[in-house]
């Protein structure tokens, strides 16, 4: 597995409803590039995944605040995935951020006995649905050993992830943290502070309106309805966050990519 006839491209699936406070999609994937392809960027997104590069043990992907690069697979390589929302991991993981390193961890180090059992559910699926369905079935199981753990901090994240303009302080007030609390939370299981969460599902929100098929507009156009000042304001923190400008990336961005967001 994969085998030579599998045909797949990048897509997102929508978690059953009871993950779906924790978990923000499923995805699958069979690279098609060369084996020469450069490494390809992965745009900060608020959010933890593990992931499955073929047979290879799970990996645990943290949320960074900045792009980072995943090496070029060979040809045809399944890629599995569950994508956890942003301030959802440590609940599912129990233990902070600051544990997976700045490139992530294989998962049994993080979670022992418990990883080994989803390695064997993983090994015996037959399909990609099967291995999306392992990975479900064992973040089900997880988030049920650790209810109401970090409950307010996946609210708030919810809350900057669907309004990403909103007042980092009114977020504190409704969800009754104090701006510290709030902060020590976000740092804890995000790695950075709500400002920052706030800084990157704004950047998204720029991608999925520049994915739109309504979109016509030209890159200030684009910086108004994302909510940025202007169009200097947006290419600054496109820069920062991504390390590419609103020009340069935007023609290659893949669409499919955080259609979570709208699931």
């Amino acid at each position: 597995m994969p085998d030579g006839s599998l045909v797949i491209s990048y897509r997102e699936y929508a978690p059953p409803p009871e993950l779906a406070a924790h978990v923000a999609c499923t995805w699958v994937n069979v690279s098609r590039a060369l084996p020469l392809a450069p490494a390809q960027p992965i745009i900060p997104d608020g959010c933890a995944d593990i992931i499955m590069f073929g047979d290879d043990p799970p990996h645990v992907a943290g949320p960074a605040a900045t792009t980072q690069w995943v090496r070029p697979q060979p040809v045809g390589t399944l890629i599995t995935a569950i994508r956890f929302r942003p301030g959802a991991v440590r609940s599912i993981l129990r233990c902070d951020v600051e544990a997976l390193g700045p490139w992530g961890v294989d998962l049994e180090s993080i979670c022992g006995r418990e990883a080994k059992a989803l390695v064997a559910d993983l090994a015996a699926a037959n399909s990609p649905d099967a291995r999306r369905t392992a990975l479900e079935a064992w973040t089900c199981r997880r988030i049920t050993a650790a209810q109401g753990a970090d409950q307010k901090i996946i609210a708030a994240g919810a809350m900057l992830t669907q309004a990403p303009w909103s007042r980092v302080d009114e977020v504190a007030r409704v969800l009754d943290l104090s701006a510290r609390q709030l902060r020590r939370g976000f740092i804890a299981a995000c790695g950075y502070g709500p400002k920052t969460l706030q800084r990157i599902m704004r950047l998204q929100q720029a991608l999925r309106l520049a994915s739109a098929p309504a979109h016509r507009g030209g890159l200030a156009h684009l910086a108004a309805a994302a909510g940025y000042a202007d169009q200097a304001h947006m290419s600054r923190e496109f820069l920062d966050l991504t390390g590419f400008t609103p020009a340069r990336y935007l023609p290659i961005h893949n669409p499919e990519l955080s259609r979570w967001l709208e699931l």
